[in-house]
């Protein structure tokens, strides 16, 4: 069912939003300050988090009192946070943006 059309009351007898309040052609489902504000804050946890694990991986890399099989361990789950960051976290915020959903409502609705 198409969503109904009307005018807003801005006044501005052009601008058509639907029933939900949100334009019908708007690819973003969040306010342009809500997808700068997490845009921000999914990039700097991307950033820090990269940042950060590639030091310990680093750590466990160039210092042989390091290499044990814990820290192997560690560094391994520093790579998984890596490829965590570099792919999910961006995808994560399409979401987010595009749908206006996060992950806990896309769960419960499934």
């Amino acid at each position: 069912m198409e969503p109904r059309l009307t005018t807003n009351d801005s006044g501005d007898d052009n601008e058509t939003v639907g029933d939900d309040g949100q334009k019908p052609w708007s690819a973003w489902r969040l306010p342009w300050y809500g997808v700068t504000l997490l845009a921000v804050a999914y990039a700097t946890v991307a950033v820090v988090g990269v940042l950060n694990n590639g030091l310990v991986i680093a750590a466990v890399f160039y210092h042989a009192s390091m290499r044990t099989v814990t820290n192997y361990f560690l560094a391994n789950l520093a790579v998984a946070d890596i490829l965590v960051c570099v792919f999910v976290l961006p995808a994560t915020l399409l979401q987010n943006v595009l749908t206006g959903k996060t992950a806990k409502t896309t769960i419960v609705t499934i």
